[in-house]
Order: structure tokens, then C-alpha cells, then sequence
């Protein structure tokens, strides 16, 4: 009937909102101030209040100090800035993390080196400290998907048992999906990932709601966030937040990975009407960026001699 859930990233958000919506009161639990903190703040922002529309109970800033079982009952004492408080369930899942279950493999005794929080230390090419032994998944990289460890794993097959320069792992675009509702989906890298390393790129924004499917389904909320390189069509990373999210983002993916830049989406024919066509509409706002008032002198010149 009651369940805390401690920890307000994608797992915890995914199943308080699912427990939330099969009947169950659930209180959501995160010593940080927002959901989902990996994530841009708009994309947090939609989904908490999704979480409050749908009546799960929302703990943030405060920190869990102890547990302790009270009769049938489970009772979480909380610490925040403003005092202890206490929460009461019937159950509690922790949705903070995970550790790797290599524990009792004797990977010692093969030189296999494990690190601080028990991953196994590999190269870009999946090796691990011994030359003849390679991981791939969640044991070995940092993204904790079940699409990063089939992929990985397809590297391991190529680097351990074909001929040729090894694949690295760090070369692959990676895309996540947080399955709320909205979905949040993102592929390459962050604002904040982009201004850490310096990088100069460009923002596009385009409501969900601005396209005619996106109305038609009375979308009132989500977007699509596109970065790309200065002065180029180059896509370095983009949020998707909504419907679909995750569905959209796979043709970001699959143009990252393939180099095709905004220019190759502006030409490429979108049906009508459908929530992708927020993609094409950033790539349509690329070509008319390019329209330069230079350009445009030059073409009011060209049509007055041309008629």
C-alpha cells in the first residue's frame, strides 16, 4: 500500500510514477534538490511535476540517516535543512545504484584489476588488465544499459577474435531513455557537457507542440533540444523530452553515427503529420540561418536581373 523509494534518478523516477499509477503511495526520496539531476533542468522540471500530478510524495534535498522496523511497519528518518522528519511504508526500494557482482570470481589471482566502486578497469578496446581477458556491460563501462551491453559486447567479439584495429568502445554514440511519462531521451552531450570542455556550439529549441501532430495529440508540453558545432551543421548532442521521446531520438543516433549533419536532414522528406517533424523543423531553421542578409541582397539582385 505504501512504498519509499530512495533515489530520484531514472529507475526511481520510472517506478515511483508506476506504482504511483497502480495504487500504490509512494514517496520518492533524494538527498538532491531536483529529479532526475543528470538531466537539463527543463527536462527535470516537466517530469516532477508530472510526479506531483500524479500523486507520488516528493522528498528532495533530504538525506536518509537511518531505517528501522516499527511493528509491520518500515519507518525511514530523514534529514533535510529544515529538521528530521519520518517516513512510514510497507516497503522500500533503493534506487540508488549498483554494484557489480564480480565478487568471488578469484579475478586476482588472472591480474584482472578492479576499481574504487568494483568495476573492472578496461582500455577503449574492452581489455582489461589482462591482455587475454576483455568485459563489456555494466561490469566494465560507465552506462548501465541492457543497449550499451549489447554493443559492447559486439566490440569484444570483433577485438578478441578477428584480425584488424581494434574498435573502441569511447567512439560509439550513446543514446538513454528515461521511461516516465513524458519521456525523457537524450544522445551525445549536454549543455553543461559542452561548455565543461569548452566547446563552441549553437542551440536549437522546437516545442513538440509546434507540429501539427503534436497539437492534433494536445501536446502541451515537451521539445526538442538540438546542439550543434559553431558554425556548422555538425549535431553534438540533443534532449528530447515527450511522447515517443525515445523513438525520436534514434534518427538523431543514427545521423550522429553516420556524420549527417542538419544539412542531410533539411533534404530528407518527413511524412505528415508526425511528432519527427520537430527534427526537420531544426533543420529547416539551420537553412534559413545560412540565408545571410549578404545572401539575401544578392538574391533580390539576381531575381531583378533575371526578370
Amino acid at each position: 500500500a505504501r512504498m519509499a523509494i530512495i533515489g530520484a534518478g531514472p529507475i526511481g523516477c520510472e517506478l515511483a510514477q508506476a506504482f504511483q499509477r497502480l495504487g500504490t503511495r509512494v514517496t520518492l526520496i533524494d538527498i538532491a534538490e531536483r529529479v532526475l539531476g543528470q538531466e537539463e533542468e527543463e527536462a527535470s522540471r516537466l517530469v516532477q511535476r508530472a510526479l506531483e500530478q500524479d500523486g507520488v510524495e516528493l522528498r528532495l534535498g533530504h538525506e536518509v540517516t537511518s531505517v528501522r522496523r516499527q511493528g509491520g511497519e518500515k519507518q525511514l528518518l530523514l534529514k533535510s535543512g529544515t529538521g528530521e522528519t519520518t517516513v512510514t511504508a510497507d516497503e522500500i526500494l533503493v534506487a540508488v545504484g549498483r554494484t557489480p557482482n564480480a565478487e568471488g570470481l578469484n579475478l586476482e589471482a588472472a591480474g584482472v584489476e578492479r576499481d574504487s566502486k568494483g568495476k573492472l578497469v578496461v582500455s577503449e578496446s574492452l581489455q582489461t588488465s589482462n591482455d587475454h581477458i576483455f568485459a563489456s556491460g555494466d561490469v566494465a563501462v560507465p552506462y548501465q544499459f541492457t543497449h550499451v551491453a549489447d554493443a559492447t559486447s559486439r566490440i569484444v567479439l570483433q577485438n578478441a577474435l578477428f584480425p584488424g584495429p581494434n574498435q573502441k568502445w569511447t567512439d560509439l554514440v550513446i543514446p538513454w531513455v528515461t521511461y516516465t511519462d513524458p519521456e525523457v531521451a537524450r544522445v551525445g552531450r549536454s549543455r553543461r557537457a559542452l561548455e565543461t570542455a569548452s566547446v563552441r556550439f549553437h542551440e536549437w529549441h522546437v516545442p513538440l507542440a509546434s507540429t501539427d501532430r503534436g497539437r492534433t495529440d494536445g501536446i502541451e508540453e515537451g521539445y526538442l533540444r538540438l546542439y550543434t558545432k559553431a558554425r556548422s551543421d555538425e549535431i553534438l548532442g540533443a534532449t528530447i523530452v515527450g511522447p515517443h521521446a525515445g523513438e525520436l531520438v534514434s534518427q538523431l543516433t543514427l545521423a550522429m553515427t553516420n556524420g549527417i549533419g542538419l544539412k542531410g536532414i533539411a533534404s530528407t522528406i518527413y511524412p505528415y503529420p508526425t511528432l519527427s517533424e520537430a527534427i526537420k523543423k531544426v533543420a529547416n531553421e539551420y537553412t534559413r540561418s545560412r540565408f545571410t542578409p549578404l545572401l539575401q541582397r544578392a538574391a533580390r539582385w539576381w531575381f531583378g536581373v533575371s526578370r
